[in-house]
């Protein structure tokens, strides 16, 4: 007899994809030392959570690590208050790091 879907299942595989090269990645939440080490390797500095169910650590240290990390807790839901404020905190973050970035190139 086949079992409900839960949403009980492990954790899947720790994978990052690219949106823009060198600036902006998209991945999943960060729960084990490994994922940190990883994204450290491919030169990440900053992090944005805006998964308002993604604890903010885990115990890894990433406001210590990183030169920013920022958490703007969104629920991806049609329900969500507040989407304009959010999608500004997030534009606006990505518009200092984009400034950051030009300027460290300059």
């Amino acid at each position: 007899m086949d079992q409900p879907p839960t949403t009980e299942e492990p954790f899947p595989e720790f994978s990052v994809s690219t949106i823009l090269p060198n600036f902006l990645f998209l991945g999943p939440e960060l729960t084990l030392e490994e994922h940190v080490e990883m994204l450290l390797a491919n030169g990440v500095k900053r992090i944005i959570n805006i998964a308002a169910e993604c604890d903010d650590d885990h115990g890894l240290r990433l406001r210590e690590r990183f030169e920013r990390y920022v958490h703007i807790p969104m629920r991806d839901t049609v329900e969500e208050e507040n989407i304009t404020r959010g999608v500004r905190e997030v534009c606006k973050f990505l518009g200092e790091c984009a400034t950051e970035a030009s300027l460290a190139l300059a």
